[in-house]
């Protein structure tokens, strides 16, 4: 922040000799520079300590970096403007911040789902790649131009593309794994803390399309993309430093360890399987993992936490009931998994339904929203669509069909 000044000056004393169409993209350029570098700053700023949060504060770092570079770059353009031709530098820097773009918002953005996919190796040569190629096809430009740099910027607008799709389907994969795991540990419809990350990755690929579309338009196309990505940055950082209270929820939920089998010596007394056995099972067979879980003390703990119906009580996840059972989550998780071919969410709506079902026909008096406050739904909208899912029509017309 400190040579700002007099990058203001210089670029006021140099504006007057500008075509009035490149002054109008080059003032854009200094302003969104100047509001990204300082969301930049704000990230780099504040960042919280905690040992739990380190994949989210060293990701904001990484974050705050990206900024204050793509910053960087674009006042650094604006000096680079009248050495060569004002429509490559244009389009070479667009794709080359784009590039960046897609790297920092696509891993910022897996962060908060699995940090635990976050390395420093995995970022290192995804970071080294994009500067590679991004060095490449600025040295083409100023180096070289002509020829030379048309088939290499043609070159990396296909890697770009590359670049997109593979982002696309990572994101995809880890976004709904993380939706999985919620809705595995979480009874409630808790995944929705999640929907702005889905929001935001998606809006940030507009972003690059329109980023790819700009290569091949004239310097106006500029004065509606460059305020579009600079909100969008702002609105980035501002959700990012805002996610602390709720990573702290949703970690909870996607630390489910992944459905491939792993057994500890410890995981396993608490439900009076030998360890022995589970991982003779497991080992020989992990489909057999059904078999293991054929424990007579575990499931008449289940069978009476069924019968005092236990699963009306709200606020509980599967880690608390897991405890009730006598048990932990990942072991139970499972149980839910290979017995009951759902998830622990679905599991306990349908017995919360089951149990809705009876009491419409017991208290043909009480609305439905009222049983549905019996059975622990808040949300009537939610009870209405959990109902007719699993019943196969809305609660008025079971209540009717069976009078």
């Amino acid at each position: 922040m400190i040579g700002m000044p007099w990058v203001l000056i210089s670029f006021a004393a140099n504006i007057k000799q500008m075509p009035l169409q490149i002054s109008h993209y080059l003032l854009l350029t200094l302003l969104s520079s100047v509001v990204i570098m300082a969301y930049g700053f704000q990230l780099l700023l504040n960042v919280p300590g905690e040992k739990d949060l380190t994949v989210y504060c060293f990701s904001r770092r990484v974050l705050a970096a990206a900024y204050l570079s793509l910053a960087s770059l674009g006042i650094l353009e604006i000096f680079l403007q009248n050495e060569t031709s004002e429509g490559a530098v244009v389009s070479s820097f667009t794709l080359v911040i784009a590039g960046f773009q897609a790297f920092l918002f696509t891993f910022a953005l897996i962060a908060l789902i699995r940090p635990d996919y976050i390395t420093r190796r995995l970022l290192g040569v995804h970071f080294g790649v994009i500067t590679l190629v991004s060095a490449v096809l600025l040295i083409s430009l100023f180096g070289f131009g002509g020829m030379v740099h048309t088939v290499i910027f043609r070159l990396c607008l296909v890697g770009y593309v590359g670049q997109l799709v593979w982002y696309v389907r990572k994101f995809r994969q880890i976004y709904g794994e993380g939706i999985r795991r919620l809705s595995d540990f979480y009874a409630e419809d808790e995944d929705r803390r999640l929907h702005w990350i889905n929001r935001c990755f998606y809006m940030a690929l507009t972003i690059g399309i329109l980023a790819l579309v700009g290569a091949f338009m004239r310097s106006f196309y500029y004065h509606f993309f460059i305020p579009l990505y600079t909100v969008f940055y702002v609105y980035f950082a501002v959700k990012y430093c805002n996610y602390v209270p709720v990573f702290y929820y949703v970690l909870r939920g996607i630390a489910l360890p992944s459905p491939a089998l792993s057994v500890e010596m410890g995981d396993t007394e608490d439900i009076g399987i030998m360890p022995e056995v589970v991982m003779d099972t497991a080992e020989k067979n992990p489909s057999n993992v059904v078999a293991a879980f054929n424990n007579k003390q575990f499931t008449e703990r289940l069978q009476q936490w069924i019968e005092d119906k236990k699963y009306l009580e709200t606020g509980k996840n599967l880690s608390d009931v897991a405890e009730e059972l006598g048990t932990n989550r990942s072991y139970f998780s499972r149980y839910l998994n290979t017995h009951e071919e759902c998830d622990f969410r679905n599991w306990r709506s349908r017995l919360r339904i089951e149990e809705a079902s009876r009491l419409l026909l017991i208290y043909p008096d009480k609305s439905v929203s009222g049983i549905a406050e019996m059975v622990g739904f808040s949300d009537r909208s939610n009870f209405h669509r959990q109902f007719t899912t699993i019943i196969g029509m809305s609660p008025q017309n079971y209540r009717k069909n069976r009078e």
